[in-house]
């Protein structure tokens, strides 16, 4: 629009200014007088000084701010930083992506401090030599520097430090001078390398190492677990680069963590770091689930059974025992999903066969537990638990603690895929949790997150109505739909956002976030998406959906029996592979939003897992670009995040902070020894005095203060200057550290 009037402008201006053949001497001359006054007009409008602007550095942007109060005027309006930013790094689809930033400090942050701000998370990790790095050994002198050979298992992340499961694969091969005729080679185990004729032919070691934080003399303590001898196929090392996951599983609990060394014959330990506890084995083996949360750990079997115990009976019990009496456990039992007999051709042949299946599962850190699942019926539907209330028991002889058990029932419309639940107080605000907080673990009431097959997601809440309740059972109660929403996607999983803080939450609206797939051709493409819940006075329950690729169920040819209101959204989908799965997202506000992915690598022969961390613009979902190398191990806290094996470092674990965004704010600039000054009002008649620091030959120099220099006749600029304040020439901005704009409205 701006451009259509400027050329309006510009043509009716050149008509103006034609001179006909014909004209005196006398004509030009007037004529050329006109010609000037409309060409004053048109350099003067505001379309005219957006286009100028908008292809102009912002650092010179903010000095024509000087030129006259014209152009003060119009670069106080925050529309025309909006045009400057939307020319430079894209459009804002909706104003709550702002996170309550000007577009004009947005664009002077992007101008000067984002690419010196991120300078230490990206070239540093390329510089062996760099003392601002926090390195962790893996194993010491043991680490084995020609190729990588470690994948991670599991990582958490606590109040001590980072906490990484790994496991080593190296192939085995015939040896007639070697111990048992069989000896092991410190290669990764590959379809070129691998004897598959041999039985076993890999050996796998499992690792457990601590990270502390605010420690840098580590002095590569780890824990070795676990060493299996095993057999690969082919198929195992090409169709899946996690097949290793399939063998073991461990899952941490703080200072505990569980290991499953065959999950096929349901065997468990329970470890402290760096020593072994002792056995948690389960009653009907395979094992499927292990979880752990605050104070429990999880180990769970088909059809929907699980034994449960808490870390106060594991401590107590196991410094005597090796084994967990059945008396220091219970059992959780999903009670509409039966194992039945059937007979199968003969009399004598009978087969158990499972009616109902579990589908989806989840441990609350704050000592709730969910499970997804398919009843007798084969209806979907969600089974929730309450455990807080028997957190500190040590023994489960007696079932009097099951009245203590509150139990949450609800129907789902399609196959549960992932959970999440959000803590609130009584004023509905979020609460994240610590371990040590156990009142406030109390307090707070679940807001339960469920996705679907078919792009729905589902929140629930608690109700009052108690379906069923004895003195010696667990209460039941109901579970009230509040939100029902359908995003038009597939796959779509609910974002881990146990590790945030509460600065990670988008203060401006109650956000969703979801990893999905979106159909794009014949691809199907990953993606993460946010959407922001609206605030309603309605009871019951509300329905939205997001219009990706043109989705409305409204427009349906069955239309749903209530009216769907569309969702504020977008989704970050630049640079992440199709082939990719992502493993974490988190808000860095108020500037970026952060995604890990894992990929595997191009070459079939040596499939191994890659992890890379994506940046991306908050306000427009726009790639940043900045250099960060992939890496086998590649995980985000909320200060930093951790990388392992990059090129500079082999076997290394690096830790990397974040750019401090919250020092660039305004309470810095408020106690700063330079405060800022009141701004005297500007007289009409131009009788301020101003410093302007001149030298010889125009080049301005600094002068000594209280030099005063009297009105110019015949001149405008001290009319309507804005320059009403002392005013230093000689600063000159080409240096990014040594600018520092003086608004106080500034990010």
């Amino acid at each position: 629009m701006a451009e259509e009037n400027l050329s309006q402008q510009l043509t009716e201006h050149l008509q103006l200014s034609e001179p006909s053949s014909t004209s005196t001497s006398t004509r030009g001359i007037s004529e050329y007088v006109v010609t000037t006054k409309e060409c004053h007009k048109v350099l003067v409008t505001r379309e005219l000084l957006l286009f100028i602007f908008c292809a102009m550095p912002v650092r010179l942007v903010l000095k024509m701010r000087l030129v006259c109060r014209l152009w003060e005027t119009i670069l106080q309006d925050d529309h025309t930083w909006k045009q400057i930013y939307e020319s430079k790094f894209g459009k804002v689809d909706h104003p709550l992506f702002l996170e309550d930033q000007t577009y004009k400090s947005i664009c002077i942050f992007k101008e000067y401090h984002e690419a010196r701000l991120w300078s230490n998370s990206s070239i540093t990790t390329l510089n062996e030599s760099s003392q601002s790095l926090t390195r962790y050994k893996l194993f010491g002198d043991y680490a084995l520097s020609n190729q990588y050979m470690y994948d991670i298992l599991a990582i958490d992340v606590n109040e001590c430090g980072i906490a990484v499961a790994l496991v080593s694969q190296k192939r085995l091969v015939l040896d007639e001078e070697a111990i048992g005729g069989i000896r092991v080679v410190d290669e990764r185990p590959t379809i070129s390398n691998v004897d598959f004729t041999l039985v076993p032919n890999v050996e796998i070691k499992v690792y457990v190492k601590m990270i502390p934080f605010g420690n840098n003399n580590d002095k590569f303590d780890y824990y070795s677990c676990d060493i299996q001898r095993v057999t690969v196929s082919q198929n195992d090392l090409t169709r899946d680069a996690n097949w290793v996951k399939n063998i073991v599983r461990i899952q941490f609990a703080h200072d505990l963590f569980m290991y499953s060394s065959d999950i096929s014959l349901g065997t468990c330990k329970i470890f402290s770091l760096y020593k072994s506890l002792g056995n948690f084995n389960v009653r009907n083996p395979p094992l499927k689930e292990l979880a752990t949360s605050f104070n429990f750990l999880v180990a769970g079997t088909e059809p929907g059974n699980f034994q449960l115990s808490t870390r106060a009976s594991v401590y107590k019990h196991m410094a005597t025992s090796l084994d967990l009496d059945e008396r220091y456990k219970f059992d959780v039992i999903i009670p509409d999903v039966e194992v039945i007999s059937q007979r199968i051709y003969t009399p004598t042949l009978i087969q158990e066969v499972i009616k109902g299946k579990v589908t989806a599962f989840h441990m609350e850190q704050n000592d709730f537990m969910i499970v997804g699942y398919f009843n007798n019926e084969e209806e979907a539907t969600l089974r929730a638990w309450d455990l807080r209330k028997i957190r500190h028991l040590e023994s489960f002889e007696s079932q009097e603690f099951r009245k203590d058990i509150v139990q949450y029932v609800a129907k789902l419309p399609a196959k549960a895929q992932s959970f999440s639940v959000r803590w609130k107080n009584s004023s509905g605000e979020i609460q994240t949790l610590s371990i040590t907080e156990q009142e406030k673990q109390l307090q707070v009431s679940p807001e339960i997150i469920v996705t679907c097959s078919g792009g729905h997601v589902l929140i629930f809440v608690p109700d009052t109505t108690i379906l069923k309740s004895d003195n010696d059972k667990e209460t039941i109660q109901k579970l009230n739909m509040i939100w029902e929403v359908r995003t038009g996607l597939t796959s779509c999983r609910l974002i881990d956002t146990r590790y945030w803080l509460q600065c990670n939450y988008p203060s401006n609206g109650n956000w969703i976030f979801i990893s999905a797939k979106q159909t794009k051709g014949d691809m199907k493409v990953p993606v993460v998406v946010q959407f922001c819940l609206t605030e309603t006075s309605n009871t019951g329950s509300c329905y939205g959906y997001l219009e990706i690729d043109e989705y409305n169920p409204n427009k349906e040819e069955i239309k749903p029996p209530n009216p769907y209101i569309r969702l504020v959204h977008r989704t970050f989908t630049q640079k992440i592979p199709h082939s990719a799965t992502i493993i974490q997202a988190m808000p860095y506000l108020p500037h970026y939003f952060l995604i890990v992915y894992q990929r595997r690598e191009p070459d079939v022969i040596r499939p191994r897992p890659r992890f890379n961390l994506i940046v991306y613009d908050y306000h427009n979902t726009n790639h940043v670009n900045i250099n960060i190398q992939s890496s086998p191990l590649c995980f985000m806290v909320p200060s930093g995040y951790i990388m392992m094996a990059t090129d500079g470092f082999k076997d290394d674990i690096v830790y990397i902070p974040f750019p401090n965004l919250k020092s660039r704010g305004r309470l810095s600039r408020v106690n700063s020894t330079n405060p800022k000054q009141n701004r005297p009002k500007l007289q009409p008649d131009g009788a301020n005095r101003i410093k302007v620091n001149r030298g010889p030959g125009g080049k301005r120099i600094k002068q000594p203060k209280g030099t005063k220099i009297d009105k110019r006749k015949h001149s405008s600029k001290i009319q309507y200057s804005v320059r009403n304040y002392d005013i230093d020439y000689d600063v000159d901005y080409d240096d990014e550290e040594d600018y520092d704009y003086d608004d106080f409205d500034e990010f």
